[in-house]
């Protein structure tokens, strides 16, 4: 080794001996200055230099955080190498997430990582959603970023437990960023891994519900406090977006059926409602308004719907589902956008396969959807 350094020549830390070293015939030192390694670098050690240089010039780029590869997982008790490109991912990736570019989120970078610091479980549901995203747009590397999603969820999950925040002029900011994030990232994994069974599939539907009216209700308990934080431009911009889309007729035959049908009359409330709000979640999500994103309009139906409308749909009624199809024909529409896939698709086709013929009519439009954005792929 100080003979390497005589001659200015570096090493390249190849095992047993450098390469350097080999051609020249010189003693290799390098092994004798090794070091221990830490908990924390431990899952770096199958990792070669090369490839280590390459991520961080990969990082000095716009898309750098995509082209980044992971160890496998090391535990989140210390910082790690996954977390800090998984935060980096986040921090310059997040408008993109929620169908947003940099320009017109409306939150900047640097307000937004801080509020998602000033809580442990908003930076680990984050870098979760992070893992989540680059499992969808790096194919390649799914399996294995997955598990990270799947596991700093559960830690964040129990951070916030343990932690158990209230809803004062403190901790707002952080359980409604928590929340959002959360139901988000829900039903992002549920719509990129459909469940296989029918009842599988239903339960994750009324999961993914019940998680975005829970938002609702901290929306409304803090909705002062949240006014007076960065959130500011977000909160006030989404109401307006979801009621000044341009209006269409997509649930305006399924609205006729159902007030046509022979049902009781507080379940047919239920389900016309339900209709209203996802005609207004069509509506919305074809919005021109400038700097707006279809993600807000289309799951805020998640967040309307009537809460018995959920039971209808665990105890399998027909027009239950029927509406839940039309729901799922929005979201092929949009099945560009990273966190729908071809969830809404499946959505259509299960339903289809669980009713019988006898309801064919009512499934014709969503099932039309989805045939005609498959054709228009081979066009």
């Amino acid at each position: 080794m100080n003979t390497k350094i005589t001659v200015f020549i570096q090493c390249d830390e190849g095992h047993p001996v450098c390469g350097n070293c080999k051609i020249s015939q010189r003693d290799c030192r390098y092994k004798d200055m090794l070091v221990p390694q830490s908990t924390e670098s431990l899952c770096l050690e199958n990792r070669s230099k090369r490839s280590l240089q390459k991520e961080s010039e990969s990082y000095s780029s716009t898309s750098s955080s995509t082209s980044s590869e992971f160890g496998e997982y090391s535990g989140y008790g210390e910082v790690n190498m996954q977390h800090l490109e998984l935060f980096r991912h986040f921090a310059e990736k997040h408008p993109t997430f929620f169908g947003y570019n940099n320009g017109t989120f409306g939150i900047s970078s640097s307000e937004m990582t801080g509020m998602i610091l000033a809580a442990p479980y908003t930076v680990y549901q984050s870098l979760a959603l992070a893992a989540l995203h680059l499992s969808v747009t790096l194919p390649a590397r799914r399996r294995t970023l997955r598990k990270h999603a799947t596991d700093l969820q559960r830690h964040a999950l129990a951070k916030f437990e343990r932690m158990d925040p209230k809803l004062d002029a403190g901790d707002c900011v952080s359980v409604f960023l928590f929340k959002s994030i959360h139901a988000f990232h829900v039903l992002s994994e549920k719509l990129t891994n459909c469940s296989k069974s029918f009842d599988g599939l239903l339960e994750d539907i009324t999961d993914v519900m019940r998680l975005h009216q829970e938002v609702h209700a901290v929306t409304r308990r803090s909705w002062d406090s949240l006014l007076q934080s960065a959130l500011n431009p977000i909160l006030q911009r989404e109401p307006k977006t979801l009621h000044h889309g341009l209006p269409g007729a997509e649930c305006e035959e399924l609205l006729a059926r159902v007030h046509s049908a022979s049902i009781d009359l507080s379940t047919k409330k239920v389900y016309t409602e339900a209709i209203q709000s996802l005609q207004a979640a069509f509506n919305g999500s074809r919005s021109n308004g400038s700097g707006s994103s279809a993600i807000g309009p289309i799951i805020s139906w998640l967040v309307v719907a009537p809460p018995c409308f959920m039971n209808l749909i665990s105890e399998k009624r027909p027009e239950a589902l029927v509406i839940l199809s039309y729901f799922g024909a929005l979201l092929h529409m949009h099945r560009e956008i990273w966190a729908f896939g071809n969830g809404g698709g499946y959505i259509v086709e299960s339903v289809t396969c669980f009713l019988n013929d006898s309801w064919s009519a009512w499934l014709h439009w969503p099932n039309q959807i989805c045939r005609d954005c498959v054709a228009k792929i081979y066009t």
